[in-house]
């Protein structure tokens, strides 16, 4: 968890998120009005991390286009099954 002394301010907050969960500046700008402002909810961390989990356990043991594809399809149903879509 991060702590600061004074109160982070929305493009401070942005800023921190781009750099720390590795997302794009779109995807936070869309996150701090779902989530009325600077804020990472548990929820959207834990989905943060499990993307990054999945994409590096696909570089990890790709061995042939075949395999990609194949995880690749089925990391993406793991996905949509986790958002509810």
């Amino acid at each position: 968890m991060l702590s600061h002394l004074k109160k982070v301010s929305q493009v401070e907050g942005v800023e921190l998120m781009v750099t720390h969960l590795g997302v794009t500046h779109a995807v936070v700008v869309k996150n701090c009005k779902d989530e009325f402002g600077a804020y990472v909810s548990y929820k959207t961390m834990k989905t943060y991390y499990e993307d990054h989990l999945d994409a590096a356990t696909r570089l990890r043991d790709a061995q042939t286009l075949e395999e990609v594809q194949e995880r690749d399809r089925h990391i993406e149903g793991e996905k949509n099954t986790r958002r509810g879509g």
